[in-house]
Parts: C-alpha cells; structure tokens; sequence
C-alpha cells in the first residue's frame, strides 16, 4: 500500500493497491475468502471479488458483473435495487435494451430479453412529391400527436412529434398498431411503396389513420413505423366562350358550364384517368360560370377538356406567350389547350396551387361554296353554268 501511495490505515484504498503488476488479487481473495478484500467490489459492478474470482472473471472489469453474477446464483435484483446506481443496475444483463434496475423495478426478468420494453417509432413527414417514399429534403412535421394501440384496440402509450417529425413509443412484446389524426389541410400519402425504413406505413387496416397490426418483439427496436403525409394540390379553373375570337379571356366573356374535364395523372409511367369533374357556376360569386377545381395528390398530370358538340373549338393556344403551367408567371386568361383539347403535362408538390389553367373555345369556320363546270374554259363562273356534285 505505501509503495502504491495507498493508506495502510484505510481498507477503502485497498482496490487500488492490489490493481497492480505483481498482486495476484484472485489468488489472495481466495486464500482469505473473509478478508475485507474478498468481499470488496474493485469494479463497482454489483458484485464482490470473491464471487468474481470464483467464476473466473475480472474484479477489475465492471462489463462481466452479469456473467459472474448469473454463475454465483447472485439475486440481482436484490442487490439492484439496494444499490439502484451501482454499474450493476445500470447494466443490461440480457442485452434486451432495457437496464437492470428498470426491468427489477418493473417485476420483469433481467436475464429474458424477450420481456424487455420495446421501443416503436420514429419519423412523420410531408410527402412533397406523393410517391410515398422519404426523400431527401423532405421535411419531417412536428406537433403530430402519435397513439399506440393493442390487438384490443386499447390505447397503450402516446408520444408527441418533435421539431424534426421523430417520435418513440414503448410498450411491451406484444401486437400494436400506430394511429394519428392528421389536421384537415393534410391527407396520408400512399402506403407500403418501398423498404419499411423509408415508406409510409398508414394503411388505415385498423380505422382512418391506422398502420396494420405488427409484432414487437423485447429489446428490439422498431423505426420503421413512419407515416407520410400531404397538402392536397388545387388546380383550376375556367372554361370561356370567346366572344371577340382574340384566344384571350375577357371580364365580359361567359363561361361555359356543364363540360366534362378530365385529369390523368401519370402512375408508374403509365398515364391513367384520376378524376372527373364539370364546368359550372364558381360558389360564392353571381355569375362566374365555366368554373371547375380539382383537389389532388402531388404527383404529374394533364388535364383534357371535352370539345363542346356545338360546334366549338379551341382557341389558340398560349396567345400571351407560352410559359410552363406551374410558372408563377403564366398568365390565367389565355388558353392552355391544344386543338384535341389536352394541356401539357405538369409537375406539382404538396401544397401547390394552380388556378391559371384555362380553356377557351369559339364557333368553328366554315369555308365554301361551289364547284362548277368551265364550259368555255374563261375561268369565270357565268350564269346557269353546271354545278359538280
């Protein structure tokens, strides 16, 4: 002790004299199993170096108290929860991710992991795109209140988003299922579009904002619980009768109700019909007729506009020049549609809003009127010259 610089006096310095090249504390401890040194803990690790030494593991070694307890018979929970911050109870002897003292505090097995709380999680975000796959930049959502049910269908835990859109459940091995209630400007993406640690998981098998029941196991952590979500995209809005034939809306032009408006949304490269809808009078206004609007999913559409079998066709396209129907820019009261009545297609992300999509028609031209023969070939058409049928 007075060449390590320790206390002849003192039994408490003792661990450190004999941690030292020469000392054989395993060898001494077991020669004087009553010693104070024997029934010492060098390591603090819950368990004395007596027992240490007899099961053939490291008084210095705080990292295998479990092993030596477990061999000894030790009660670890006894000891635990007598000493709550000791290495010991600190430790997880079943590598289940939950400690000694929490599992002895909570009646379970230190020894099982498959009792250990298992946590459940982690990420709610807004789906930009609506492929229902987390990409980069896509922002997480916080403040999202996240509920944990049971096979019951009995609430078990609830947790609340944080700033980055992470959330952590925990609950035992058992069945749950996720639920949330998103406000009412979002929508939940598409689900199970890839691997579980990128998708979205929502379902709705177990009611409206619901993933499917699954199985956790202890000590497991599961991440992949994540949930997308979307702001719906408005586009729009008018039809018009060009009065003028100038291919440009005017405030005195009316518009033109009850016309079928198609949108095709393009779906893993195939491009299919999403919705319907018709021209009619825009709500909250006296006359604005030829008003429709859409509400959809971020994705790539086009939108066709019925030709009117009136004898209507479309007017030029882009009059006040072309820009892209997402620009900021593009003008609402020209035409956007080719003479089939199509637009060009376009790209758009949660929470746009295009209102500038237009269609205009006016009355078809006619060209005429008679085919005649020339007799004396003067090139003029006399009277009561015969007429080619």
């Amino acid at each position: 002790e007075c060449g390590n610089g320790g206390n002849p006096f003192n039994a408490a310095d003792d661990c450190n004299s004999a941690n030292r090249p020469g000392f054989n504390i395993c060898t001494y401890v077991q020669t004087n199993p009553t010693s104070l040194l024997a029934l010492a803990d060098c390591d603090n690790g819950g368990i004395n170096n007596l027992t240490e030494c007899q099961t053939g593991e490291n008084p210095f070694n705080p990292a295998d108290d479990c092993t030596s307890a477990v061999e000894s018979g030790t009660n670890i929970c006894t000891y635990v929860q007598a000493n709550p911050n000791s290495n010991l109870a600190l430790a997880d002897c079943d590598n289940g991710g939950v400690n000694n003292i929490t599992e002895c505090n909570d009646g379970t097995d230190v020894l099982d992991p498959s009792d250990d709380l298992t946590m459940i999680g982690d990420f709610i975000w807004e789906d930009l795109d609506g492929d229902g796959i987390q990409d980069a930049g896509e922002p997480g959502l916080a403040g999202y209140t996240v509920n944990l049910f049971n096979s019951s269908n009995v609430l078990i835990a609830s947790s609340v988003t944080n700033a980055s859109g992470i959330y952590s459940l925990t609950a035992r091995p058992g069945q749950y299922y996720v639920k949330i209630y998103p406000p009412s400007d979002y929508l939940f993406t598409v689900a199970n579009q890839g691997p579980d640690a990128t998708d979205s998981e929502v379902d709705n098998s177990n009611g409206f904002g619901s993933t499917p029941l699954i199985n956790f196991t202890g000590g497991t952590p599961n991440n992949s619980m994540d949930i997308g979500l979307y702001r719906c995209v408005t586009l729009g809005e008018h039809i018009f009768y060009d009065i003028d034939k100038d291919d440009v809306r005017d405030n005195n032009e009316n518009g033109v109700n009850g016309l079928p408006v198609k949108l095709y949304r393009r779906v893993n490269n195939v491009w299919t019909l999403h919705q319907t809808t018709y021209s009619g009078h825009k709500p909250g206004t006296n006359s604005d007729d030829g008003y429709w609007t859409f509400c959809v999913p971020p994705g790539t559409y086009y939108i066709h506009f019925n030709i009117p079998p009136i004898g209507l066709v479309p007017v030029r396209k882009d009059k006040l020049g072309f820009l892209a129907l997402t620009n900021v820019n593009e003008q609402g009261n020209d035409s956007d549609i080719d003479f089939t009545g199509k637009t060009d297609q376009f790209t758009v992300v949660s929470g746009q809003s295009i209102n500038n999509i237009g269609a205009g028609f006016y009355p078809m031209a006619t060209a005429g009127n008679l085919v005649w023969e020339d007799i004396n070939s003067n090139g003029v058409q006399e009277q009561n010259v015969p007429r080619q049928r």
